[in-house]
């Protein structure tokens, strides 16, 4: 049998996989959990960073987390996000006054630059990507398989 990393990539490629009934309520596995959710606070003006920005989200796709684009700071649902990614030093106050104190604390954030500016800079996309996977590595799995 498949690994939950092996099939979380099968579904995310649209590769349905028969799992018996029995076989997943002895793993004490739940096909309907909801995944962690990490906001990614940004506004994409050109199509390089709209591309840049649709990677970023599938790549927490692929980590098992629900990577979710935001253009506004919505302080309910950047409260309700398990990680942060803002992009812009605008975003980020923004950001910073729409969650709440003691939220804020407790959720991963990550500040980059403007969205255009990573886009276009290879040693920024690096720090970007590493800095996601820091992000996804500090997201625990418990909240993973919420």
């Amino acid at each position: 049998m498949r690994n939950e990393a092996s099939l979380k990539r099968l579904a995310e490629m649209d590769i349905d996989v028969y799992v018996p009934r029995g076989f997943a309520r002895a793993q004490g596995r739940d096909t309907r959990t909801a995944r962690a959710r990490v906001a990614l606070l940004a506004r994409a003006d050109g199509a390089e960073a709209q591309a840049l920005l649709a990677h970023v989200c599938r790549a927490f796709v692929l980590a098992g987390l629900d990577g979710v684009a935001e253009q506004r700071a919505d302080p309910m649902r950047l409260a309700a996000a398990d990680g942060l990614v803002v992009f812009g030093k605008s975003l980020a106050r923004e950001a910073g006054g729409a969650v709440p104190a003691d939220r804020a604390a407790a959720v991963p954030w990550i500040f980059a630059a403007d969205l255009a500016a990573v886009a276009g800079d290879g040693t920024a996309k690096r720090a970007l990507w590493s800095e996601c996977r820091r992000l996804i590595r500090k997201i625990e799995p418990a909240q993973r398989a919420r």
